[in-house]
């Protein structure tokens, strides 16, 4: 079974959440993939904190950070967002499915890859129809 970690989950496991850190484990490499719309969101995030970062120390300290960040999302298969994604995610939208467009993009990066979405968000992703989900934050 092929696992698609949603952002939150991604930063949950770069915390050191233990439930999540045990299952990603547990799942294996192999196992566990990411969407290119996780890393943007990702980056963008490291990126700000770069952007705002006021001090010498705060700097070095936001780059470091951001290189982590990139080793850690490095590890993983990350699959890509693709024209049929696009178009699928129009679909979505014209069939009255209102989710967030960055949780509608990996949504469809997960159904296309038939991978289970490892989240915390149901309420919305439960909207999309054929997704399946899965809590790791939870026992």
């Amino acid at each position: 079974m092929i696992f698609l970690l949603d952002t939150d989950h991604v930063s949950l496991d770069q915390c050191g959440h233990p439930l999540v850190r045990q299952r990603v484990q547990q799942a294996g490499p192999t196992n566990i993939c990411i969407s290119v719309i996780t890393v943007e969101e990702q980056m963008r995030g490291w990126l700000a904190a770069i952007r705002v970062a006021n001090t010498s120390e705060a700097r070095v300290l936001a780059y470091q950070r951001f290189r982590m960040a990139f080793e850690y999302l490095s590890s993983f298969t990350v699959y890509d967002f693709t024209t049929n994604l696009d178009t699928q995610v129009s679909t979505f939208r014209s069939q009255g499915i209102r989710v967030g467009t960055q949780d509608l993009r990996i949504a469809t990066v997960a159904l296309a890859h038939g991978a289970t979405l490892v989240t915390r968000n149901r309420t919305h992703f439960q909207a999309i129809p054929g997704l399946l989900l899965v809590d790791w934050s939870q026992s």
